[in-house]
């Protein structure tokens, strides 16, 4: 039985694609917790009243970027497992090398 080959190390690319789905996950997780937090002090009524807004425009807005920012991270969660998948695909000698029978 012969060993598998090393897996082969990551290309500009490949670091280009990881560096990207870390900014997404990144930045969707800084978003969503940061609206979180200002959906928390509308709750506990320590916000800055804007004039000509209601309270309510607040909630929406800060409810809705949340919302995007979970989106944001889970497209990035999922751009690192498709780009990861498509790495492993590409790696060199993977697969039957365990189903070969020697003589």
């Amino acid at each position: 039985m012969t060993p598998a080959s090393p897996t082969p190390r990551p290309t500009a690319a490949d670091r280009v694609r990881d560096a990207i789905a870390l900014a997404l996950l990144g930045g969707g997780a800084a978003t969503f917790f940061y609206a979180r937090y200002r959906l928390q002090v509308l709750g506990a009524n320590r916000i800055t009243r804007v004039p000509g807004h209601a309270a309510t425009e607040q909630f929406w807005h800060y409810y809705k970027m949340s919302s995007a920012g979970l989106w944001t991270a889970g497209v990035g969660l999922v751009a690192a497992v498709a780009f990861a998948l498509l790495r492993a695909r590409r790696a060199p000698g993977r697969g039957a090398s365990h189903t070969t029978l020697e003589s």
